[in-house]
C-alpha cells in the first residue's frame, strides 16, 4: 500500500514538473532567418534587403503582447522599408506596436516580418532591440496572457555586426575578419 502512495505521488510532482506555468510572459526576440536561428547579422558590401523576424518565444499561451524596437544610435545604417503581420496590429515597430493573436498560442509565435534596406554601413556591435511602447502604462514590454493577465516581457536584441567585445545571446560560431572567416559565415 505504501509504495502505491508512494508511486501516486511520484506521478503527481513528475506531471507538475512537465506541465508550463501559465503566466510566464516568455520574450520578444529577433533574428534575421526564418529558421528563428541567427540572432546577429553580418554585413556585406553593397545595398541589399535585410529581413528582421519578429518572434514571441518562451511562452506557454499568450493572446498578444506591445512593445517597439530601438535602434542603437546613428551607427544603425538600415532603412525601414515595411513591416507585415498575419495578426490584428496597431501601430508599427519603429513607434510601438500592440498586436492580438487572436487566440491563446504558444512559441514560437511570428508577429512580424519587417523590410529593411541595407543601404549605409553599421558600426560593430549595433543592435535592434525591443523595448517597452512609449505608450504603455507599464513601462515595460507587454505580454497579454490566456487569462486576461498583463504582465512584463523581455526583449532579446539583433545584434549587427557583433565582434569580441560584444555579446550574442543566441548561439554563434566565431567569425574573424579574415576571407576565411568570411566564407565560414556564408555557411552558418
Amino acid at each position: 500500500m505504501r509504495g502505491m502512495i508512494l508511486l501516486g505521488v511520484i506521478l503527481v510532482l513528475a506531471g507538475s514538473l512537465a506541465t508550463p506555468v501559465r503566466g510566464q510572459a516568455g520574450r520578444i526576440n529577433l533574428f534575421v532567418d526564418s529558421l528563428y536561428s541567427k540572432c546577429w547579422h553580418y554585413e556585406e558590401y553593397g545595398t541589399y534587403d535585410v529581413h528582421v523576424y519578429v518572434v514571441h518565444q518562451n511562452t506557454p499561451g499568450a493572446t498578444g503582447c506591445r512593445f517597439k524596437l530601438k535602434p542603437s544610435g546613428s551607427a544603425f545604417g538600415w532603412t525601414y522599408m515595411s513591416e507585415t503581420s498575419p495578426y490584428t496590429v496597431t501601430g508599427n515597430t519603429r513607434t510601438g506596436i500592440t498586436v492580438d493573436y487572436g487566440a491563446c498560442l504558444a512559441s514560437d509565435i511570428l508577429i512580424t516580418t519587417i523590410l529593411y534596406l541595407k543601404n549605409a554601413g553599421s558600426g560593430y556591435c549595433t543592435t535592434l532591440t525591443p523595448v517597452a511602447d512609449p505608450a504603455a502604462a507599464s513601462g515595460a514590454i507587454e505580454v497579454y496572457d490566456c487569462n486576461g493577465n498583463v504582465l512584463a516581457g523581455t526583449g532579446q536584441p539583433l545584434l549587427i555586426n557583433p565582434r569580441d567585445n560584444c555579446s550574442v545571446w543566441c548561439n554563434v560560431l566565431p567569425v574573424d575578419d579574415t576571407t576565411w572567416g568570411r566564407v565560414k559565415a556564408l555557411y552558418e
